[in-house]
């Protein structure tokens, strides 16, 4: 299990772009994503404290998911503002 995810990381780190797509389940990714992302992006590999401020270890990277690109779309869109505004 550990030699996986020294190969995972070791891709994540030789990667520029990372992208996620997933179905949306009750507005959120799945579970089993959500695991993986809380245990490699974890303490140690994708950031560590100076004191008490975080600092990323994975600086220049970008990521891309279908989530949050589909609610920042509906947010923009002109016809959900009113929508917005009335609740």
């Amino acid at each position: 299990m550990i030699l996986i995810w020294l190969i995972i990381v070791k891709k994540i780190t030789d990667s520029d772009l990372l992208i996620f797509i997933f179905p949306i389940w009750w507005s959120g990714m799945p579970a089993i994503l959500k695991g993986f992302i809380d245990r490699t992006f974890s303490k140690g590999y994708a950031y560590s404290y100076k004191g008490l401020l975080p600092t990323g270890h994975l600086k220049g990277k970008k990521g891309l998911d279908n989530y949050h690109e589909r609610y920042s779309f509906i947010l923009r869109s002109p016809g959900s503002k009113g929508l917005w505004k009335s609740s």
